[in-house]
């Protein structure tokens, strides 16, 4: 007698990446990685608000190359604890941005070529990463059916048609009020 064939066997598929793991997935690896702890170490809009300053870094840094200050961020500036430094993952972003623990109390990056350009690739990933953390904005209701308006080709004596009439209401001087 001839064994019974075993059922064929269907790998589960692998659920779709979301929206915030595909855009964090085209990040240059160290910044992939500090975007994840980033995004799972945080609510929603609190990373929201941490990349938004990674992009804020990034700008000022492009819009100022040559200013030193626009590349060095001290460590204990409240502002940038509170909206990146601070969080879980904020620190790696930093590094992953390029800058480095200059062993005095600031961040700073170098202004080199390479260092450019993984600021650009880590802007490239940040900004969809933002957009896929926005939440989708609540469906507003229909308008309710406008009310039939007079008008050109309504019931009769309404709309134009009535302009008509209007003269008598000359007699309505001072006497009238």
């Amino acid at each position: 007698a001839a064994a019974a064939a075993a059922p064929p066997t269907t790998a589960a598929a692998a659920p779709a990446p979301s929206p915030v793991g595909s855009a964090i997935a085209t990040a240059p690896g160290p910044m992939a990685t500090a975007m994840a702890s980033l995004v799972s170490g945080n609510a929603a809009p609190t990373a929201k608000v941490g990349l938004e300053t990674l992009v804020k870094i990034v700008d000022n840094i492009a819009k100022n190359p040559g200013e030193e200050k626009y590349r060095k961020i001290k460590q204990s500036n409240a502002t940038f604890n509170r909206k990146i430094g601070g969080l879980p993952g904020g620190r790696e972003c930093i590094l992953a941005l390029g800058f480095t623990d200059d062993g005095e109390g600031s961040w700073t990056l170098e202004a080199t070529g390479p260092a450019w350009e993984n600021l650009t690739a880590c802007k490239a990933a940040i900004e969809p990463t933002i957009v896929a953390l926005t939440p989708a904005p609540a469906p507003t209701p229909a308008p309710a059916p406008a009310a039939p308006m007079g008008g050109f080709g309504a019931a009769p004596g309404m709309g134009m048609g009535g302009m008509g009439g209007m003269g008598g209401m000359g007699g309505m001087g001072a006497g009238g009020m």
